[in-house]
């Protein structure tokens, strides 16, 4: 399960090693260089993140968890669950995400409904 702490302007404070591998990238910094949400996100994605962000800054509830489709670095198709909330980091209020990879329950399920 990849896990990733930002702030609110999606700038990385933390991550771990299944993040990196679920995008591909090679390290934390290109992480901070190139955002997934701008550099992996399909444009179907993107736009419901931006729209989900601003019922954030509103102070709307948002989801506890949403699926995403991103192009990873090497340019494969995936399908993510992120589950995300609020977290205390170092005495301010920032967002925790978790994101799994579901490519392949999505695979299963659509053999099992072509048939």
């Amino acid at each position: 399960m990849g896990f990733r702490i930002t702030d609110f302007d999606e700038n990385t404070v933390y991550l771990n090693q299944a993040f990196l591998d679920i995008f591909g990238y090679e390290n934390a910094d290109e992480v901070k260089a190139k955002p997934p949400v701008i550099t992996f996100y399909t444009p179907e994605s993107y736009a419901a993140f931006l729209l989900r962000r601003e019922k954030l800054l509103r102070g709307e509830p948002r989801e506890k968890s949403v699926r995403v489709d991103i192009i990873r670095k090497d340019g494969v198709l995936r399908h993510l669950l992120l589950f995300s909330g609020e977290v205390i980091w170092n005495n301010k209020k920032h967002i925790q995400t978790l994101s799994v990879d579901i490519t392949e329950q999505n695979t299963c399920r659509k053999g099992v409904n072509q048939k």
